[in-house]
C-alpha cells in the first residue's frame, strides 16, 4: 500500500472536522455512526476520508472518548 498524506481541516463555525487522505477524489459516504460518516471510492471501496460533525459538542459532553475504527501510521514527511 502506497503511503499518502492526510489532511485535517476544522471549521469552527460549522464545528465540523472534515480529514482526507490522498489527493482530492470522487467519493460515496456513508454514515458509521452518528455525525461520523466515511468517504470511499466507489470502484474499491477504499476509505478516502471521514467527516465528524458536532466535533465540539461531541467531546465537551462525552464521558467516553470517540472510537473510530481507523489504523493509521504516522511518520516525518521527506522533504
Amino acid at each position: 500500500m502506497a503511503e499518502e498524506m492526510m489532511r485535517l481541516h476544522y471549521d469552527p463555525k460549522l464545528d465540523l472536522l472534515e480529514v482526507s487522505i490522498g489527493e482530492s477524489q470522487e467519493a460515496i459516504s456513508e454514515e458509521v455512526s452518528e455525525d461520523i460518516f466515511f468517504h470511499f471510492r466507489p470502484d474499491t471501496n477504499q476509505v478516502v476520508g471521514f467527516t465528524i460533525l458536532n466535533l465540539r459538542r461531541r467531546f465537551e459532553i462525552s464521558e467516553q472518548p470517540a472510537v473510530l475504527p481507523i489504523v493509521a501510521s504516522f511518520a516525518p514527511a521527506l522533504a
